[in-house]
């Protein structure tokens, strides 16, 4: 087998790239670039190796952005974790509930007075008897 022929065999049947080729045989990458243009296969050959490095990319950018999402995911999943642990020992019977809590609970039932900057039970509700009347923000 000549060297061309080498060149040749090794481009379009085993799939290797002009770089390693040029590496095993110890040939600069344009004559073997130049040898492989002189075939009629060259240019299917070329769009093939195109559309597989695109496709390749295309899963790799998948991948990657599957990681971050699942990341992502996962900050947010601890992030809310956490909330429900705060709201739920601000909400239980063992601890008291704080006054603001409360307000943030029952927003509807308070409003703010500006002027003062504190937020009053509106009287237009009917409420329990422990339910703070004014909260200091």
């Amino acid at each position: 087998m000549t060297g061309k022929d080498k060149i040749i065999y090794l481009y379009f049947t085993k799939h290797i790239k002009q770089s390693d080729i040029a590496n095993k045989l110890n040939i600069s990458r344009p004559y073997i670039t130049k040898i492989i243009k002189l075939s009629d296969n060259y240019f299917d050959e070329k769009e093939k190796r195109k559309q597989e490095s695109h496709t390749r990319h295309s899963e790799q950018t998948k991948k990657i952005m599957r990681k971050k999402r699942a990341a992502i995911k996962e900050e947010e999943k601890a992030v809310l974790a956490a909330m429900h642990l705060q709201a739920s020992l601000e909400l239980s019977y063992s601890h008291p509930i704080s006054n603001i809590s409360l307000r943030k609970s029952c927003s509807s039932a308070y409003n703010y007075k500006s002027k003062k900057k504190i937020f009053e039970l509106d009287k237009k509700h009917t409420y329990s008897i422990d339910m703070p009347k004014i909260i200091k923000y």
